[in-house]
């Protein structure tokens, strides 16, 4: 892996707390892939303004977190432009301001964030009962979540690999 790709991969929760760290859980496997050596991977308890210098510089970011949800069922996935933001758990934090405001703020300052920013938000079923596994519904689905994550991954990115 070179110093600095041009797509970064960013994986968001818990591994402790049960569904919370799927976001994490997944970003470990994609760094197996070969098809991905292209990418660099990092993974973060939390969102917060310390992140903006992991951010500086890359054409394209995909930020993966867990979400909850009244309407859709455990494990499905939703991809969305920064510009089509939906909040998840890591992204919203009543302590700091919005994600869409922090990359708004940094860009004001001068730094370099992309205006290719996607998050990709999974549906979970628990994030509060400390465990290091997974929900039975979400291990269920797991293969399926990542095969999903990962073909549109290499979709989305392979045009920036050459």
């Amino acid at each position: 892996m070179c110093s600095r790709n041009k797509v970064l991969i960013f994986g968001l929760g818990s591994d402790i707390l049960t569904d919370d760290g799927i976001g994490s859980t997944v970003v470990h496997q994609l760094q197996q892939e070969s098809l991905l050596n292209h990418c660099d991977f990092k993974t973060a308890l939390l969102f917060n303004l310390d992140l903006v210098k992991e951010f500086e510089s890359y054409e394209l970011i995909i930020i993966i977190d867990a979400t909850l949800s009244k309407t859709k069922s455990t494990g499905e996935i939703s991809i969305n432009h920064m510009s089509d933001f939906i909040d998840t758990l890591h992204l919203s934090n009543i302590h700091e301001t919005s994600f869409i405001n922090m990359v708004d703020f940094w860009k004001k300052l001068g730094f370099k964030i992309p205006d290719d920013i996607y998050v990709i938000s999974i549906v979970i079923k628990e994030f509060s009962v400390f465990s290091d596994s997974m929900s039975e519904e979400i291990q269920r689905k797991y293969n399926q979540i990542f095969q999903t994550v990962l073909d549109w991954i290499k979709s989305k990115s392979s045009a920036l690999s050459h």
